[in-house]
């Protein structure tokens, strides 16, 4: 019998921008996290969001998007 084990973690990130859609910024955690199930990191993201928002209250912003990937996306 052989057992797959998913290896795969994810990371969340966050996409800011200022002052147009040309004026972005992808960030990371710092410290980095890593989640073990898409939507682990998908329920931390949406938490994340709402929090970023919060902070992001009486600043101009054009646009804010959280989300996950791979952890070996570059």
């Amino acid at each position: 019998m052989h057992t797959v084990l998913n290896n795969c973690m994810f990371k969340m990130f966050a996409i800011l921008c200022v002052l147009s859609s040309a004026d972005c910024r992808v960030m990371h955690e710092n410290p980095s996290r890593l989640y073990k199930t898409w939507a682990e990191c998908e329920n931390a993201a949406a938490i994340k969001f709402e929090e970023t928002k919060a902070m992001l209250v009486g600043t101009e912003y054009h646009s804010l998007d959280l989300g996950c990937e791979n952890e070996d996306t570059i």
